[in-house]
């Protein structure tokens, strides 16, 4: 796996990758950017 750095793209270890749960708020930028692009959360 990898991820974006500061840096550039990094390797991740999966196990690090997944060690705790990230969240983002429901109503937050992000969910909404992609509603507007058509993508569905499954919460419609």
């Amino acid at each position: 796996m990898v991820a974006l750095t500061l840096s550039g793209i990094a390797p991740v270890e999966l196990v690090d990758a997944i060690d705790k749960i990230r969240t983002v708020p429901p109503d937050g930028e992000i969910v909404r950017v992609g509603r507007a692009l058509g993508i569905s959360f499954g919460s419609e």
